[in-house]
């Protein structure tokens, strides 16, 4: 028979009572992901920005990023926060490390590293590697975890990634890290090709349930 049930708060799951018993809302239980928000990249867009996405609800989040690609041949993708205001924080705080390898056709892979303190934003290409424009090679993806953002205090955040890059016939792969070197409470990100603008592309965000 039917049976009114009581509203949950965000990101609660509809939970079995057992019989007889009506279901509840529920925290959900550990280790799992609650997707906040998906958007796709317009053709032409300069920045991204991914507002009022981080809260005290998580203290941990994943950001995916799919097939992003530039319009520009041969550019860097970059990182930077909002803070509590939504304001784009561009100050030289940011504090990161890429390490990669890339494959290329008819030779031997290699590794690359490089690192960088005090910049304007979190490299997210890595060292070495620029991602090509041709909608064919699949773009950059990238899986990012944002540690602890909206406390007061530095924000880390560390992933993986890989692209194509723009000669065609080389792959890059790697890892960077990042530190926001204020302790200032993030609320959102934003993301720009270090020139021209996004051609496509998917970011994800979900909270990751501890």
């Amino acid at each position: 028979d039917p049976a009114y049930v009581t509203t949950g708060t965000s990101g609660q799951v509809l939970t079995s009572g057992g019989t007889g018993v009506a279901p509840t809302f529920q925290t959900a239980a550990g280790g799992g992901l609650i997707k906040i928000l998906t958007t796709s990249i317009s053709s032409g867009t300069t920045t991204v920005n991914v507002d009022s996405v981080f809260s005290a609800t998580y203290k941990k989040y994943a950001i995916i990023l799919t097939n992003v690609t530039p319009t520009t041949n041969t550019v860097h993708l970059r990182l930077t926060y909002n803070n509590s205001s939504g304001t784009e924080i561009t100050t030289n705080s940011y504090i990161s490390l890429m390490a990669g390898g890339e494959v290329r056709s008819g030779s031997s892979s290699f590794t690359q590293g490089s690192t960088a303190w005090g910049g304007a934003y979190h490299e997210l290409t890595g060292a070495g590697g620029s991602v090509g424009n041709s909608s064919t090679y699949g773009g950059y993806n990238s899986e990012i975890t944002v540690f602890d953002p909206y406390n007061t205090i530095k924000t880390h955040n560390r992933g993986s990634y890989s692209f194509r890059r723009a000669d065609g016939v080389t792959y890059h792969a790697g890892y960077a890290s990042s530190m926001l070197d204020t302790d200032t409470s993030v609320r959102g990100f934003r993301l720009n090709w270090a020139s021209g603008n996004f051609q496509s592309g998917y970011v994800t965000v979900y909270g990751m349930v501890e």
